[in-house]
C-alpha cells in the first residue's frame, strides 16, 4: 500500500508490483521527493515521470442482506432461489435468475391490479436491499447479456412507484458512503457503456431517476462528490474497481503439520494445490473477456460519465478538474504504449474506442469550462500535442480535429507549454539526480531542448497526414499558425528547409498513394504553397524586436545564412519548381486545372507580399513549360490553358500567358535539319495538342504561324498525313470550319490530293500502307474530326475517285480491321465514295447475305460439305455473319437517316430472312453448347437489329397506304408463309417443335421477339396459332401422296384383329381414273418447300404438320376445340395410327429405298430428350389432345344421339366414279358421303358432325373401292392406285375404330338408354342396325362397329341375333367360296367373339403401351347355342373336307380351292369362342379343331411375320383348351391324348434361333406382335411337362432372357430356370459316371491327397477337357402349304460345345453382349449362369469356374457393371444404400427399371457364393485404393455376414450333416459363428483342425489350423491340411467340402489299426 504523496515503500519496485498483482490492484509507484535543480548531461534520454495513482482498498466481503437482515426467512421461497443466484459465478445462472426476476415479479407487479399487485409490490420493496447489494456488479459485469438485463430489470423497477421511493430513500438515509457512490456511479458508468443496448436501456432509467424535477433524485454535494469520485477511481484503476465490486472469497490455507515418530522427524503433510484447470475454469466462468478489454470498456463508460458531469452540473467539485491535470488520465489520448514523461503503461494503447471518447471528452471540457483550465494548460498541452500528430486510426482522427483546433486557438501559446512542460519534468530529474547543486538560468531565447511535439508533426507530415491527407492538409497551415518562431527555430540547424523536406517526404514515400489520390494530392499542394507563403509573411514580418538568434537560425538553409530577400526568392525558386518537376514526372497526381489553380493563387498571394517574389514564381514557371513542351505536349498544353483561364481576371498575368502561348506555337514549327527523328514527331505532337486544346484561339495569337500552316497543306499534304495524321486532321478540322470560305478551299484541295493519292497508290503502293491511311481518315470521320466542307459527295451524281478502290474491297472482305475500315466507308459515305457506288456496294452486301443465311437454313445432316457443316451448327461461320449483318444493318440505317425518297431496297428481300435467323435459329438444337452458350449470339442480335429497323421503316412508309397493301403488311405475310413451310419441309435446319417454340413463347418484357411483330399489327392481331398451321386441304393433299405406302404390316392383326389379312378384299374389278377432279402432283415441291423424303429425325412432311397441329392443341386448347381445330382431329387419328405401327413392328417405317411412309426408320421409338416427340410422345399427346375434344367440345348437348340419328336417315347407293373419289380416300370433305344425311342438329354440333364425317368417309372409301375408283395422282400407275384405295379403306377403318373406341367408352348395359348422352342398349342397338345395313358395302366398318361394341361387354338383342345369323350363313356358302365369303363371314363372326378372358381381349393402342393390360374385364355373354355352335363347327369342317375331295378330283394348280392360312386363323378366332359352348359335347368336332390347331402350330413361326396371327389364334386357343380341361375330365382325357404334341410344337417356337449368329435382341425380335406371342407362349410353357425339358432347352431357349419386351424376359426367366436345373442334373450324372471330364481322372467321390511342391506352392488341379454330350436328333417337322402341299421346316443345325465348354454358348454369347443395350436381358443372363452352380458337385464347379476364368468375363463384364450401377466408384458416401435390400434373394417377376441396383446387388451376392476366387483376385488386383477400400467394405458389412450365414447354415443343414457323418468325427461351430471345429476321435485320441472365418470372407481366405496332431506323420498332415485349404480357396469349395476330403484322406487312406499304431508311436 502506498504511503501518501510525500513517504516512499521500502520494498522495491518488484516487490511493490508482485503484491499490487496479488491484491488485483496497479502497484504503487513511488513518489520521489524533489531535490535541487542540478544540470543534466546534454543528450541523455528523457526519464519517465513517475506518478502516483492511489490504489483501492480491497474491499471486506459484504454480508448479503439476506442473511444479515432476515430476509431469507420473510421472502417468498421462489424469489428467495432467484435472489441466491446472483451470488453465483456463472454467467448462464446470473442470466436465468435476472430473466425470472424480470418475468416472475417485476412484470407481474407493472401488470397486475388489486390486492394481489399490493402484495407483489411489498414483496418486491422488501427485497429492493438484496437487489441494490449485487446492482453494482452486475452494471459492470463482463457480460453484455448481464449488463443489459440489469439495465431493463432497474429501469423497471424504477416504473413502481412504492420501489421508487424506497430506492431513494435507500441511498438517502440507509446506504453507506460508499455503498451509494458504487451504485450512482456504477450506473452513470453503465448508462455510458460501450454497448449501445446497455446504455439506451441505463441511460433511460438514469435521465428519468435523476434530475431536479419533482419524484426524481436530485444529485446533491455530497452525492456529487461521491459520484465524481467513483467515477474517477473507475477511469484511473478500473481492475481495481471490478476488484472492489467483485471481492474474493477469503479462504484459509491450512498450516503444514509434521509428524513425530520415533527419534526421526516425519516429513510434513504438503497442503493440497489447487488443480490447475479448475482455476482456469473458474476464470473462465468469472470473465468472457481479457483483462485489457474490461479496463478498456470500463474507461470507456467512465469518460462517458465524465462527460455527462461537465454537461449536466453547473458547480463541479474542485477534483474534477484536477483530474485533466493528472497526466495519467491524459495518457487516455495516446496510441502509445508507453511515453516518457510517465512510467506506466498509456490507457488509451490499442484501445481506439477509449482514445476517440477521450477526445470528445475534451471538446465537451473545452466548450463548458474554458477560462478554468490555466493550471492544468501545461499538462493539456503536452498531452494533446504529442497524441495528435502520431494518431493513426481515421475514426479517432475524425473525432480529434475539432477539440485540438479549438484548443489551439485557446491557447497559443500551447507549443512553448509543452516545452515548459517537458522542461520541468528534466529540471525535477535533474534535481533529484545532483542534488543540491544549483545551475544559473540560461540567457538563450531558444528554448533548451527541441519540441518534441514539433518533431511528431514534421513526422506527421512525412506520413502524408497520418494517413488522412484529405482531412489533414488543411488543418496544417493552422496547425503551422500557432507555432511560434523559436519553436521552429529550435528544431534543427535549418529548421524551415527540414518544414518543407517534411512536405514532400510524404510524396517520395508514396504516403499520399490512396484510393482518391487526385484529391490527396490536390490538398497536399494547397497546403505546401499555403504553408509557404505563410513562412515568407512570418518572416519578412519579423520586427526589430525579434532575437536575432531566432532569426538567424530561421533564415539559415544548407548554403548557409542568407539574407531575407535572398532566403525567400530561394524558397519561392526551389518549392515552384520541385512542384512543376513532379507534377510533370506525374509523381504529384493532381488534375490540370487544380495544379494551375494552386499556381495562380500562389503567385497573386506572392504579389501581395512582395512584386518580385511572384516574378520569380512565373519565372520558374514558365521555364519549366518550355523545357517540359517536347516530352510532355498533352500535359503542358492543358496546364497553359487552365493558366490562361485563371488568369482571365488579371490582365498582366494574362498577357504574359498568351505570350507564352505564342512561343509555344513557333517552337512547334520550329525545325531544323539536325533534328532527329524523335524530336521531329514530339513537335508534332505539341503542335496537335496546341490545335486540340486551343482551336483558333491559338491562331488568334499568332498570323505567321497560320501561314506556315496553309503552305504546308498546299505542298505536303499527303506527306503530312501519313507522317503525322493528328496534325494534318487538325489542320483540316481548323481550316473548314472557323476560316471562313478561304478556309474551307484550303482543307477541300488538301482532301481532294489525299484521295487522289490513296486511288493512284491501289497498284503501286504498299496495300497495308494505304489501309493505314484509310483507317485514319475513317477514325477521324467517325470521331466527328471532320469539317462539313470535305462532304464532296453528298448531292452530286459524278463518279467518286475511290469507287473503284471500295467495290474491290467489298467483294474481298474477310474481316478484320478491313471490315471496320469499309463500314466507316459506308456510313460516311459522302467524304469518300459516289451515291452509286455505296448503293453498288449495299445490293452485293444483300445478296451475299441471303446466300449464307439459305446455306445455314438448309439441314445440314444432307451437306454434301461434311467438312465445313456438321449436325451440331458448330462449324457455321459466325464471324462471316457478324460480318455482314453488321454491315447491312449499319448501311441501311444509312439508308434511312437519309432525307431523300425511299423506295424499295435490297433489305426488303433480306428482311424475311433476318427475321427468321434472329428469331428461330437460336432455338435450332446444336447452335448452343451444353452450358447454353452460343458464338452466334452476336449474329443473332445483329439479325434482330435489322429486322426491327426494316419493320420500323416500313410500318412509317405504310401509314398512307392502303390496307392490306403495306410494305409491313407484306413482309409479315411473307414471315408467315416461310413459317407454314418450314414446318412441313423436310430438307430444313428447322424442326415444328422450333418454330412452334418461337410462337407458342410469349413475348419478354422490353423486347422484341417474334410473335409480338404480328400482335402488335393491327391487321394481324386478330390471327391465331391457326394461321400459322397447315389447312385441312394441304394434309388431305399430303396424305393422298403417301397411300401407297400406308399398308398395314399383317402381324398387327395379332393387335388389331380388324386389319384384314394379305388375301382380303382382292382387286376383281378394274380400277377407274376419276377424270372430273384435277390431277394431284406427286413431285417433291409443294408450298414452295421440299417434302420428299424425311427430315433427319425421320419425319415426312405430313408428320411433321400434324405433329406440330398436336402440339398447338395441347399447349392453346382454345384452339383444339374450334370447328376448325375439330376437323383436324381425324389427321391426329391418322399419325396415332401410322405412329402405333412404328412402334409395334418397326421394321414398317419407311426407308429412302421404299415406298415413302408418315414415318421413316430413323424416327426416336421410345421416351427420348431431344427436341423431336418420339412415337410414343407423339401417341401420348394425341391421346390427350382427343380426350379433351371428347370430353370438353361435347358439353351436356346429347351429340351422340344426333349421331345415331344421322345414320338411321343413311341411304346407299352405288357410287359414281368421279364425285367422291378423290375426296374420300384422299381425306377432302365432301357432303353425303357414304350415303349419311345429317339432321339440322348433327349440322350444328362440332362434334356429331366430325363422327358422321369420319364413319361416312370409311363407307365412302369402301363403296369406291368395290366400285374401282382411284384418286388421280400425277406419275401413279395402276398398282399405286389399287394399292393407295386399300390402303385408303384399312386405314379409314383404324381410324374409325378409334372414335368408336372413346365413343363407346361410357358404355353400360344396365341402362336401357342413356338419354344421348352415354351409350345404353337401346344405343347400341342402333348402332348395331346400322352395321347390318351397310354389312354389303362396307363390310369392313361394319366389323369394325361390331366389334367394337363387343368389346365393350354389353350385349344387346340386336347385336345377339346378328351373331346368330352370321353363324347360320356359314352354312349357306359352299366349299369353293370359303376363302372368299366364308372368311368374310368368318370375320364378322369372330369380331363379335366375347372375351372369357381379359388377357384374350385384342389389344390396341390405348391399352397396350407399355404393358398396359387390356381395357375391359372378362364378359358373362354367350356367344351361341349350343346347337348354333355345333354348327358352326360343323360348317368349317365341311369347308376343309370338300376342300380336300377337291384336291382328289381336279387340278392342283387351283389354289382358290385350297382353303388358305387366313381361313385357317379365322377358324381359330371362332373356335375360342366356341370352345366353352362345345366343352360338354363331345365329337368329331373337337378332332377337327385340334387339327386345325396342329396344323397353325406346325406351320407357324416366330420369324415369320404373316404366320403370327394365325399363331396368335393358335396359342390363345391352347390356353383356352388348358383352362377348360382343368374342371372337365371328359375332356382332359381327349386332350391329353394331343397335349403333348402340342405344347411340345409351342416348345418349338422358342428353340428356333433368331439370327445366325445367336444374336437374340437383332432385327425381328423387335416386334411388338412378337413379343406378345411370345408371351403367350412363356404363359404355356410354365407348365411344360418334364419329359419336354432337357439339357439341351437351356442352350436353344436362353435367347428369350434378351428378348424386347419386359414381360417375356420375366416368363421366360421361371422356365429356363428348370432348364439350368436340368442341365446342371445331367452334367453332374455324366461327369460322375466318366463320360465327361478327364476319363484317367479320379471320381468324385475319391479322395483326393495333395502334396506341396518343392517351392511351396500348392499346385492347382487342371481339369482336362471336357466334351459336350451329344444333342439328340431333332426330327422334322412336317406341315402343309397353302396349296396343300405337304412343308416340311428345314432342321437347326445344333453347334456342339467345343472344348471344356460346360456352360453354353448361347448363354455365354448373351453376358458377352454390352449390356447397355438390354440391362434386365443381361442380368437375367448372368442369373441363369449362377443357376448352374445350384447343386453341383466340386468336380463340376470348378470346371464351370475355370471356363469363366479362361473366358475373363467376370473381371472385365460383371464387376465392373456392378462397382458402376451401385456407384462404389465414387466412395461410399455417394454409393447405393445397400443396407435397405436383402440382397440374398431378388424376385424377377417384380422387377422394375427403378429396381436395377436391387438386382446388380444380388448378382454380386450370387457371385460371391458362387465364383469367391474370381471375385477376391479381381479385388485383391484393384490397384484404385479408394475403390478397393469401398468393396471391401461394403462386402465386409453386407455380404460376408449372409455368405457365413448361408455357409454354416449349410453346413448345419440335413445334407452337409450326411455328408460329414462317420464314426468318429465331429463338426461344431464356435466363436459366434466365425470358428469351425472338426474333430476325429479314435480310442481316446484325437485329431483336430480348426477353419477361422474372416469377417469379409470370401475376400480373404479362410485359415486352415492344425490344432491337435497325435500319430499322422509331419508331411502326410500337411498335406491332408493343404488339400482342404485348396479345395475352399482354390476350387471355390464350400466348407461341407474341405471337411468331407479331410474326412475321405483319413477314413479312406488310414485303417484304424494302422491310425492306432502310428497313434502308439
Amino acid at each position: 500500500m502506498g504511503k501518501g504523496t510525500h513517504g516512499k515503500s521500502s520494498a522495491t519496485a518488484g516487490t511493490r508490483k508482485k503484491h499490487a498483482k496479488k491484491n488485483a490492484q496497479p502497484p504503487p509507484e513511488e513518489s520521489v521527493p524533489k531535490t535541487k535543480k542540478g544540470k543534466k548531461e546534454r543528450g541523455k534520454k528523457e526519464p519517465r515521470q513517475k506518478i502516483y495513482i492511489p490504489p483501492v482498498k480491497p474491499a471486506p466481503v459484504q454480508p448479503d442482506p439476506l442473511e444479515t437482515t432476515g430476509l431469507a426467512h420473510s421472502l417468498p421461497a421462489d424469489l428467495l432461489i432467484v435472489l441466491r443466484s446472483f451470488n453465483k459465478k456463472a454467467e448462464v445462472t446470473k442470466i436465468r435468475a435476472l430473466e425470472e426476476l424480470q418475468a416472475g415479479w417485476i412484470d407481474k407487479c407493472l401488470n397486475g391490479k388489486g390486492e394481489e399487485n399490493e402484495v407483489l409490490e411489498y414483496t418486491v420493496v422488501e427485497m429492493l436491499p438484496v437487489w441494490l447489494h449485487h446492482v453494482s456488479a452486475l452494471f459492470l459485469h463482463p457480460s453484455r447479456r448481464v449488463r443489459a438485463l440489469t439495465a431493463s430489470l432497474h429501469a423497471s423497477l424504477l416504473q413502481i412507484a412504492p420501489v421508487r421511493e424506497q430506492l431513494f430513500f435507500f441511498l438517502k438515509e440507509t446506504a453507506s458512503t460508499s455503498q451509494a457512490e458504487s451504485i450512482l456511479g456504477s450506473w452513470c458508468v453503465a448508462a455510458n457503456d460501450v454497448d449501445r443496448t446497455v446504455a439506451t436501456a441505463a441511460m433511460k432509467s438514469w435521465k428519468d431517476a435523476i434530475g431536479d424535477k419533482p419524484g426524481q433524485f436530485k444529485l446533491e454535494d455530497s452525492f456529487q462528490t461521491a459520484l465524481v469520485e467513483f467515477v474517477q477511481r473507475i477511469a484511473l484503476d478500473p481492475a481495481g474497481i471490478y476488484a472492489y465490486l467483485n471481492p474474493v472469497q477469503p479462504s484459509v490455507t491450512p498450516m503444514p503439520q509434521s509428524r513425530k515418530g520415533s527419534g526421526r522427524s516425519t516429513p510434513a503433510v504438503q497442503p493440497k494445490k489447487d488443480n490447475p484447470e479448475q482455476l482456469l475454469r473458474s476464470k473462465l466462468e468469472e470473465s468472457e473477456e481479457e483483462e485489457q478489454d474490461r479496463k478498456a470498456r470500463l474507461r470507456f463508460g467512465a469518460l462517458g460519465a465524465l462527460k455527462w458531469i461537465l454537461e449536466a452540473l453547473d458547480s463541479l467539485p474542485e477534483t474534477l478538474l484536477a483530474l485533466f491535470g493528472n497526466p495519467a488520465f491524459l495518457t487516455s489520448l495516446q496510441p502509445n504504449q508507453f511515453v516518457s514523461w510517465i512510467d506506466l503503461e498509456c490507457f488509451g494503447y490499442g484501445q481506439s474506442a477509449v482514445r476517440k471518447n477521450m477526445w470528445n471528452l475534451l471538446l465537451t471540457l473545452f466548450s463548458t469550462k474554458k477560462g478554468a483550465l490555466q493550471d492544468i494548460a501545461s499538462e493539456l498541452a503536452r498531452a494533446i500535442l504529442r497524441s495528435a500528430f502520431i494518431e493513426t486510426d481515421s475514426n479517432v482522427q475524425s473525432a480529434m480535429w475539432y477539440p485540438l483546433l479549438l484548443f489551439l486557438k485557446e491557447y497559443p501559446n500551447s507549443w512553448e507549454l509543452e516545452v515548459k512542460a517537458g522542461q520541468d519534468d528534466k529540471e525535477e530529474d535533474d534535481s533529484e539526480d545532483e542534488g543540491g547543486n544549483e545551475e544559473k538560468p540560461s540567457t538563450s531565447t531558444l528554448p533548451a531542448v527541441p519540441s518534441a511535439a514539433y518533431q511528431e508533426f514534421l513526422q506527421f507530415l512525412q506520413l502524408g497526414c497520418s494517413g488522412s491527407p484529405i482531412q489533414g492538409y488543411p488543418t496544417v497551415v493552422i496547425v503551422l499558425s500557432t507555432i511560434s518562431p523559436s519553436i521552429l527555430a529550435s528544431s534543427s540547424s535549418t529548421p524551415l528547409e527540414d518544414l518543407f523536406s517534411s512536405f514532400w517526404a510524404a510524396l517520395d514515400g508514396r504516403a499520399l498513394s490512396s484510393l482518391n489520390r487526385m484529391a490527396s494530392a490536390a490538398a497536399f499542394l494547397s497546403s505546401l504553397l499555403e504553408c509557404m507563403v505563410l513562412i515568407l509573411k512570418r518572416v519578412l514580418s519579423l520586427s526589430s524586436s525579434t532575437s536575432p538568434e531566432v532569426l538567424t537560425k530561421l533564415l539559415t538553409t544548407s548554403e548557409g545564412e542568407l539574407d531575407v530577400g535572398t532566403f525567400s526568392k530561394k524558397i519561392v525558386t526551389d518549392q515552384m519548381k520541385k512542384v512543376w518537376d513532379e507534377a510533370v514526372e506525374g509523381k504529384l497526381k493532381i488534375a490540370e486545372k487544380e495544379l494551375a489553380k494552386s499556381i495562380m493563387k500562389t503567385i497573386e498571394s506572392l504579389k501581395e507580399i512582395d512584386p518580385e517574389l511572384s516574378n520569380v514564381a512565373w519565372g520558374v514557371i514558365s521555364a519549366g513549360i518550355f523545357s517540359a513542351a517536347l516530352g510532355h505536349s498533352t500535359m503542358v498544353s492543358r496546364v497553359v490553358q487552365e493558366l490562361r483561364n485563371e488568369a482571365k481576371a488579371s490582365e498582366e498575368w494574362s498577357g504574359k500567358v498568351n505570350v507564352t502561348i505564342a512561343q509555344l506555337a513557333e517552337k512547334s514549327m520550329s525545325s531544323s535539319p539536325s533534328d532527329e527523328a524523335s524530336v521531329v514527331k514530339q513537335r508534332q505532337q505539341l503542335l496537335t495538342d496546341l490545335l486540340e486544346t486551343f482551336k483558333e484561339g491559338l491562331f488568334s495569337v499568332s498570323t505567321e504561324f497560320r501561314d506556315r500552316l496553309d503552305e504546308l497543306l498546299a505542298n505536303r499534304a499527303y506527306e503530312l498525313m501519313k507522317d503525322s495524321p493528328a496534325v494534318f486532321l487538325s489542320i483540316l478540322a481548323y481550316r473548314g470550319q472557323s476560316q471562313g470560305q478561304e478556309g474551307m478551299e484550303v482543307s477541300r484541295k488538301a482532301w481532294s490530293s489525299v484521295l487522289v493519292k490513296l486511288a493512284d497508290s491501289e497498284d503501286g503502293s504498299d496495300e497495308a500502307e494505304r489501309g493505314r491511311v484509310l483507317k485514319v481518315l475513317v477514325d477521324a470521320a467517325q470521331a466527328g474530326k471532320l469539317p462539313d466542307c470535305l462532304r464532296l459527295y453528298g448531292e452530286g451524281g459524278e463518279e467518286g475517285v475511290l469507287d473503284d478502290l471500295i467495290g474491290k474491297s467489298v467483294v474481298s472482305l474477310e474481316g478484320g480491321t478491313k471490315v471496320d475500315v469499309v463500314r466507316g466507308i459506308l456510313v460516311h459515305h459522302d467524304y469518300f465514295i459516289s451515291r452509286s457506288a455505296f448503293s453498288g456496294v449495299f445490293e452485293t452486301l444483300c445478296a451475299s447475305l441471303k446466300s449464307e443465311i439459305k446455306t445455314v437454313f438448309d439441314d445440314p445432316s444432307l451437306d454434301a460439305v461434311e467438312t465445313r457443316r456438321s449436325q451440331t451448327g458448330g462449324l457455321v461461320s459466325w464471324t462471316t455473319f457478324e460480318t455482314l449483318f453488321s454491315l447491312v444493318s449499319t448501311t441501311y440505317g444509312v439508308i434511312l437517316a437519309s432525307k431523300g425518297p425511299r423506295e424499295s431496297t435490297p433489305a426488303d428481300d433480306l428482311a424475311s430472312d433476318a427475321f427468321l435467323f434472329a428469331y428461330l435459329l437460336p432455338l435450332c438444337e446444336g447452335i448452343h453448347d451444353e452450358q447454353g452458350n452460343s458464338q452466334g449470339e452476336k449474329s443473332f442480335s445483329l439479325a434482330a437489329g435489322l429486322w426491327e429497323k426494316w419493320f420500323e421503316a416500313a410500318l412509317e412508309a405504310g401509314k398512307d397506304a392502303e390496307k392490306g397493301h403495306s410494305k409491313a403488311t407484306k413482309g409479315l405475310r411473307e414471315v408467315r408463309q416461310r413459317l407454314k413451310g418450314l414446318i412441313i419441309g423436310t430438307k430444313s435446319r428447322f424442326l415444328p417443335q422450333t418454330v412452334l417454340t418461337l410462337l407458342l413463347t410469349p413475348p419478354s418484357t422490353g423486347s422484341a421477339t417474334g410473335p409480338s411483330f404480328f400482335s402488335d399489327h393491327p391487321e394481324f392481331s386478330a390471327d391465331t396459332m391457326m394461321d400459322f398451321m397447315p389447312t385441312v386441304q394441304e394434309l388431305d393433299t399430303l396424305l393422298s401422296l403417301l397411300l401407297p405406302g400406308l399398308n398395314a404390316d399383317p402381324s398387327m392383326g395379332v393387335l388389331e384383329p380388324l386389319v384384314p389379312p394379305p388375301t382380303a378384299y382382292p382387286y376383281s374389278t378394274p380400277v377407274m381414273i376419276s377424270s372430273s377432279l384435277a390431277p394431284l402432283s406427286a413431285g417433291n415441291e409443294y408450298l414452295g418447300v421440299d417434302i420428299s423424303g424425311y427430315d433427319r429425325y425421320g419425319y415426312s412432311a405430313y408428320a411433321r404438320g400434324v405433329t406440330a397441329l398436336a402440339t398447338v392443341f395441347s399447349r392453346d386448347r382454345a384452339c383444339a376445340k374450334s370447328w376448325e381445330g375439330v376437323e383436324f382431329m381425324r389427321h391426329l387419328g391418322v399419325v396415332e395410327v401410322c405412329a402405333w405401327d412404328g412402334i409395334c413392328v418397326p421394321s414398317t417405317l419407311g426407308s429412302e429405298e421404299t415406298v415413302q411412309k408418315v414415318f421413316g426408320e430413323l424416327v426416336p421409338v421410345g421416351e427420348g430428350d431431344r427436341e423431336v416427340l418420339s412415337l410414343a410422345e407423339v401417341i401420348t399427346k394425341i391421346e390427350q389432345v382427343m380426350t379433351y375434344v371428347l370430353l370438353v367440345v361435347g358439353g351436356r348437348e346429347p351429340w351422340k344421339r344426333y349421331v345415331l340419328d344421322s345414320l338411321a336417315l343413311a341411304s346407299l347407293k352405288a357410287p359414281s366414279a368421279g364425285a367422291n373419289a378423290t375426296s374420300a380416300v384422299g381425306f377432302g370433305g365432301v357432303e353425303g358421303m357414304g350415303g349419311v344425311k345429317k339432321t339440322v342438329h348433327a349440322t350444328m354440333n362440332v362434334l356429331s358432325n366430325m363422327a358422321l364425317d369420319w364413319i361416312g368417309r370409311a363407307v365412302q372409301g369402301e363403296m369406291d373401292m368395290k366400285a374401282g375408283v382411284a384418286p388421280a395422282v400425277e406419275g401413279w400407275g395402276v398398282n399405286e392406285q389399287r394399292r393407295a384405295v386399300r390402303n385408303a379403306v384399312v386405314l379409314n377403318g383404324r381410324v374409325v375404330r378409334r372414335l368408336l373406341e372413346r365413343l363407346y367408352a361410357d358404355a353400360d348395359e344396365d341402362d336401357e338408354t342413356a338419354g344421348g348422352m352415354g351409350m345404353g342398349k337401346t344405343e347400341m342397338d342402333g348402332w348395331v342396325v346400322y352395321a347390318r345395313k351397310i354389312e354389303r358395302v362396307a363390310p369392313l366398318t361394319s366389323v369394325t362397329i361390331l366389334a367394337t361394341i363387343t368389346s365393350t361387354g354389353v350385349d344387346s338383342p340386336k347385336l345377339d341375333r346378328a351373331r346368330n345369323e352370321f353363324a347360320a350363313s356359314l352354312l349357306g356358302v359352299p366349299s369353293h367360296k370359303a376363302n372368299a365369303e366364308g372368311l368374310e363371314l368368318l370375320r364378322t363372326l369372330a369380331a363379335c367373339v366375347p372375351y372369357d378372358d381379359a388377357e384374350d381381349a385384342p389389344t390396341s393402342v390405348f391399352n397396350v403401351i407399355k404393358g398396359r393390360g387390356a381395357k375391359r374385364g372378362p364378359s358373362d355373354v354367350i356367344m351361341l347355342p349350343v346347337q348354333r355352335a355345333v354348327n358352326v363347327a360343323r360348317a368349317c369342317q365341311q369347308w376343309v373336307e370338300g376342300q380336300g375331295k377337291a384336291d382328289e378330283d381336279e387340278s392342283e394348280d387351283d389354289d382358290d380351292e385350297v382353303p388358305s392360312e387366313d381361313l385357317e386363323s379365322a377358324m381359330l378366332a371362332v373356335f375360342i369362342g366356341l370352345s366353352p359352348i362345345l366343352q360338354n359335347v363331345p365329337g368329331k368336332h373337337w378332332d377337327f379343331m385340334w387339327d386345325v390347331l396342329e396344323t397353325t402350330l406346325e406351320n407357324a413361326t416366330l420369324e415369320d411375320e404373316s404366320s403370327l396371327l394365325g399363331l396368335s389364334y393358335a396359342l390363345r386357343f391352347v390356353r383356352v383348351m388348358e383352362d377348360l380341361v382343368r374342371t372337365n375330365k371328359q375332356l382332359k382325357a381327349e386332350w391329353s391324348k394331343r397335349r403333348v404334341a402340342v405344347l411340345g410344337n409351342v416348345r418349338d417356337l422358342l428353340l428356333e434361333e433368331e439370327t445366325e449368329e445367336g444374336d437374340a435382341t437383332a432385327g425381328k425380335t423387335l416386334s411388338v406382335p412378337r413379343s406378345v406371342c411370345r408371351e403367350l407362349v412363356l404363359s404355356i410353357v410354365q407348365s411344360l411337362p418334364g419329359e419336354l425339358i432337357d439339357q439341351e432347352t437351356l442352350g436353344k431357349m436362353c435367347h428369350l432372357v434378351a428378348d424386347s419386351s419386359v414381360e417375356v424376359q420375366k416368363l421366360s426367366y421361371g422356365m429356363l430356370k428348370q432348364a439350368a436345373e436340368k442341365r446342371t442334373e445331367w452334367i453332374v450324372i455324366e461327369v460322375g459316371v466318366g463320360s465327361m471330364g478327364d476319363a484317367n481322372g479320379e471320381a468324385e467321390g475319391e479322395a483326393v491327397t495333395v502334396t506341396p511342391g518343392e517351392d511351396g506352392e500348392i499346385p492347382s488341379l487342371v481339369e482336362a477337357p471336357v466334351e459336350a454330350p451329344a444333342p439328340p436328333v431333332e426330327k422334322q417337322k412336317v406341315g402343309r402349304r397353302k396349296d396343300g402341299r405337304i412343308r416340311r421346316k428345314k432342321p437347326k443345325e445344333v453347334a456342339k460345345d467345343e472344348g471344356p465348354s460346360l456352360l453354353p454358348k448361347e448363354l455365354i454369347s448373351i453376358i458377352q453382349r454390352d449390356e447397355e443395350g438390354d440391362l434386365f436381358g443381361w442380368m437375367l443372363g448372368w442369373m441363369l449362369v449362377f443357376d448352374l452352380f445350384k447343386d453341383v458337385s466340386l468336380k463340376v464347379k470348378s470346371m464351370y469356374i475355370e471356363q469363366l476364368r479362361n473366358l475373363d468375363i467376370v473381371g472385365s463384364r460383371l464387376l465392373p457393371f456392378i462397382v458402376q450401377i451401385l456407384r462404389l466408384d465414387e466412395g461410399l458416401n455417394k454409393a447405393v444404400k445397400v443396407e435397405l435390400w436383402a440382397v440374398d434373394e431378388f424376385y424377377v417377376p417384380y422387377y422394375e427399371p427403378i429396381s436395377a441396383p436391387a438386382l446388380a446387388a444380388h448378382l454380386y451376392y450370387r457371385a460371391l457364393l458362387s465364383v469367391p476366387s474370381l471375385v477376391a483376385a479381381w479385388v485383391l488386383g484393384c490397384k484404385d485404393r479408394q475403390l478397393n477400400n469401398a468393396i471391401t467394405t461394403l462386402t465386409s458389412q453386407q455380404f460376408s455376414p449372409l455368405i457365413i450365414r448361408a455357409e454354416l447354415s449349410h453346413l448345419k443343414s440335413p445334407e452337409g450333416i450326411a455328408e460329414l457323418t462317420g464314426e468318429g468325427l465331429s463338426v461344431k461351430v464356435v466363436g459366434g459363428n466365425s470358428e469351425v471345429i472338426a474333430a476325429y476321435v479314435v480310442d481316446e485320441h484325437q485329431l483336430e483342425i480348426k477353419l477361422k472365418i474372416p469377417p469379409d470372407w470370401p475376400l480373404h481366405k479362410i485359415e486352415v489350423r492344425d490344432e491337435k496332431r497325435v500319430g499322422v506323420d509331419e508331411n502326410r498332415w500337411r498335406a491332408w491340411v493343404l488339400g482342404v485349404q485348396q479345395t475352399i480357396w482354390t476350387h471355390n469349395g464350400r466348407i461341407v467340402d474341405g471337411l468331407s476330403l479331410w474326412k475321405k484322406n483319413r477314413v479312406g487312406r488310414e485303417p484304424p489299426e494302422e491310425a492306432m499304431q502310428d497313434m502308439s508311436e
